[in-house]
């Protein structure tokens, strides 16, 4: 299995810990499909990040980047577990968690919050 250069994968790691830094740590397991001690290794650079699990993280730094555009650190654990119609009554945590056509529907989601204005 391919891996990315150290400091590749530690800045997106990096990248979305911070963009998740207001969420319960069961969140951010979840989102990152990691276990706590695994997370650990990787913080710490003991486990390199194969390229495949770069390329699930990459599309969700990209969702958080355009949510945390509209909505306040405070209120991104509401918004992850709050049943959403346009996600066909899912929270955006389980669609995120799910396939990639569930994943592609929330960074749908997100690119309207972002470019809507709630003036």
């Amino acid at each position: 299995m391919e891996s990315l250069k150290s400091g590749d994968g530690l800045a997106l790691l990096g990248l979305v810990v911070g963009q998740l830094a207001s969420v319960e740590s069961e969140t951010l397991y979840k989102l990152l499909d990691v276990k706590p001690a695994h997370l650990e290794r990787l913080v710490h650079g003991r486990t390199s990040i194969p390229k495949t699990v770069a390329a699930k993280w990459k599309p969700l730094a990209d969702v958080l980047a355009q949510v945390r555009l509209v909505l306040e650190d405070e209120y991104l654990e509401t918004w992850l577990r709050t049943p959403t119609p346009d996600l066909q009554g899912n929270t955006p945590l389980k669609c995120l968690t799910g396939n990639s056509r569930d994943r592609a529907k929330v960074a749908a989601l997100a690119e309207h919050f972002s470019q809507t204005s709630f003036s």
